[in-house]
């Protein structure tokens, strides 16, 4: 029973490839779009990481100036 022919009608058979064929289609849009968030994403961490490294050099710059200026020189 298994190696009998199915018969599909052809309309039925053109609608499932369409629809098949639309799936395939929407997966491709949802693939661009996943790509575009991870690339924004990675931006998003350069930034944050650019900002996280400046903040810490501002930071130090500032405890320097506050080790000259607390701690006379002997």
């Amino acid at each position: 029973m298994g190696d009998m022919p199915v018969f599909v009608k052809l309309d039925e058979y053109r609608e499932i490839t369409d629809v098949m064929n639309l799936a395939r289609e929407e997966i491709q849009k949802a693939k661009a779009v996943l790509n575009r968030v991870h690339d924004l994403k990675a931006q998003e961490d350069a930034e944050l990481e650019a900002w996280q490294n400046s903040l810490g050099e501002m930071e130090s710059k500032l405890d320097e100036a506050d080790k000259l200026l607390l701690e006379p020189d002997v």
